[in-house]
């Protein structure tokens, strides 16, 4: 498993999406951080918290995307280069593998993530002070969490799925229909019925976006606005902390669940096929798995 983790790490230093995503994190904390020490005339509370809610926003739109699409890819991509059958007959169980994949990315992903929010943090602590860090630090933590859950997700739809296109479409589907539609359109369709808020509380916890997203209000400043009338709810009914646990306790829950089912999925003899058929391996192929695996 330690082999398999060691080089998802190193695929992931060439990896298009993680390396956009950084950079977008990046740029656009450091547009934000310099945007609010302009606009707030010294004030660093109010930088911190424009810059936390700028960087922190956009985690919620491309944190999702980039774990679905790299966890759809994981199982579904070896299986269209020929390499999984081959990876399976090496001396490690499916649990294993699945479980190496997936440590591996979600490392990167975290790497990522941190590297993306450093430039706009250290801006802040120059201009607040160290002691801004610790609080600036829950919110990477937030989106890893998100990541976690979706990274998740995306090794459900992979091991389900008979090619990688196929894959990486299902997953920006569900990217879309979790980050866009969700809330635009099922949420205020109930919220227009007078749905109870309970209800609305049980919706938000289905949603690993959204239970991020309170997450991070929560963690900013508890306005019943932003909250929404499900988070205002829960708020009400639980304090801020046990509202702060009860999601977090969602995020992981998708996580694990998510994960099992792929697992289970992937104990299937079928996870090992493809759309045409197994496929024989040629000495290439076979050359170029060693390598990975060594």
């Amino acid at each position: 498993m330690i082999a398999i983790l060691r080089q998802e790490l190193r695929d992931a230093r060439r990896n298009k999406w993680l390396a956009g995503y950084t950079v977008a994190l990046a740029v656009l904390g450091l547009v934000a951080a310099w945007a609010g020490l302009r606009g707030s005339e010294g004030m660093a509370l109010v930088t911190f918290g424009r810059t936390s809610a700028t960087l922190t926003n956009l985690c919620l739109f491309l944190a999702p995307l980039v774990s679905l699409v790299l966890g759809a890819s994981a199982i579904a991509g070896e299986r269209d280069r020929g390499t999984l059958e081959y990876l399976l007959a090496q001396p490690l169980t499916r649990t294993e593998l699945l479980a190496g994949k997936y440590l591996g990315l979600l490392a990167a992903l975290a790497a990522a993530t941190i590297a993306g929010f450093l430039p706009a943090g250290a801006a802040i602590a120059a201009r607040a002070g160290a002691g801004t860090l610790a609080s600036f630090l829950v919110f990477p933590l937030i989106a890893i969490l998100l990541a976690a859950a979706m990274l998740a997700l995306g090794f459900l739809i992979s091991v389900h799925s008979d090619t990688g296109v196929a894959a990486q479409g299902l997953a920006v589907l569900v990217w879309f229909a979790l980050v866009l539609l969700y809330d635009l359109v099922l949420l205020g369709v109930l919220v227009g019925a007078g749905v109870q808020p309970a209800a609305l509380a049980a919706l938000l916890m289905a949603n690993p976006v959204d239970a991020a997203r309170v997450l991070v209000v929560l963690s900013l400043e508890p306005d019943l606005y932003l909250l929404g009338p499900a988070g205002a709810w829960l708020l009400g009914a639980l304090s801020t902390a046990g509202t702060a646990a009860l999601l977090i306790g969602s995020l992981v829950g998708w996580a694990l669940i998510a994960l099992g089912a792929a697992l289970w999925g992937f104990r299937s003899p079928r996870a090992t096929g493809s759309g045409s058929g197994s496929r024989a391996f040629s000495v290439k192929k076979r050359m170029m798995v060693e390598s990975k695996v060594i």
